[in-house]
């Protein structure tokens, strides 16, 4: 449902495209959006080993921590051509899928134009923030809201053998 009075200032020239995977259920999500932030984390562990007669202690390094990416994105209904399916779709990426007492973790790939490029993942967290004038002319009968304020929190997995889509 589109009206003109709430269309956002942006062009299609503007937005990325964002390429979301679920691996374990196989569904896609291919949808144009521009993000608020991006924000990457990368750590390194240090071990520090007190060395006799030495004035500072050796420092090694013993590993890295797993790469976090998280950013925010802006939904709008008169944007996006199925703004309810993708927050659904999203929201489902933090659920696990059972085998009896085996739990499979939500796999998933992540393209965001060239700055996430084929991440496979887990999602840490969904956060979905419902703004803007709700839809229609009847409010009584009206299903949502025109903008959702989505944040998304991943971290990278370096797992063998999972598949990863190679292009879009």
């Amino acid at each position: 449902m589109s009206d003109s009075r709430y269309t956002t200032a942006y062009k299609p020239s503007d937005l990325m495209t964002h390429f979301i995977q679920n691996m374990l259920t196989g569904e896609t999500k291919t949808f144009n959006t521009l993000p608020d932030d991006i924000s990457e984390t990368y750590s390194a562990s240090w071990d520090n080993t007190d060395i006799r007669g030495r004035s500072a202690p050796y420092i090694g390094y013993s590993g890295n921590e797993a790469r976090s990416v998280s950013y925010s994105i802006t939904l709008h209904d008169d944007m996006c051509d199925d703004m309810m399916g993708v927050v659904k779709f999203l929201k489902g990426l933090v659920y696990p899928k059972y085998y009896g007492s085996l739990v499979d973790p939500p796999y998933c790939v992540v393209k965001l134009g060239g700055m996430v490029d084929s991440m496979l993942a887990v999602v840490n967290n969904v956060s979905v923030s419902w703004e803007g004038p709700i839809l229609g002319d009847d409010v009584s009968v009206s299903d949502h809201y025109s903008k959702a304020e989505i944040s998304l929190d991943f971290t990278e997995l370096r797992i063998e053998n999972i598949p990863t889509v190679d292009s879009f």
